[in-house]
């Protein structure tokens, strides 16, 4: 009897988990991802900036470097639908070297009409 009831109530909360709609939102704090490695190489970046360009999405984000030598530094933007999924298949890894004391501008454009989000993550 009490397996039936536990069955039950397993049921009924599958089933409300499946009425609810699913929202993952990127919010501000989540939008940079830098492996620790990162900043010990003397790494640090801003958020990426949205803007529409062309009526595509594009996300643009400036890396600086604070040592006196180049760091080869692996990127990779995320993009993501208004409900927080993330969208498939996902952007390329790429590679770029920051100049000892310089900065660079990563710039990705989003290949999917409904991405409203962006995250960037890097790693060495």
């Amino acid at each position: 009897m009490k397996r039936a009831g536990i069955f039950a109530l397993l049921s009924v909360m599958v089933l409300a988990g499946c009425s609810s709609r699913p929202e993952i939102p990127v919010n501000d704090r989540q939008t940079l991802v830098m492996e620790a490695s990162v900043t010990g190489a003397g790494i640090s970046a801003e958020n990426p900036d949205l803007s529409s360009q062309s009526g595509k999405l594009v996300a643009t984000s400036t890396i600086y470097n604070e040592k006196n030598v180049p760091v080869t530094l692996n990127y990779q933007f995320y993009w993501y639908e208004e409900s927080g999924l993330e969208l498939h298949p996902l952007d390329k890894s790429a590679t770029v070297i920051i100049p000892a004391q310089g900065r660079i501008e990563l710039t990705a454009a989003s290949p999917f009409l409904s991405a409203s989000q962006v995250r960037l993550y890097l790693w060495l």
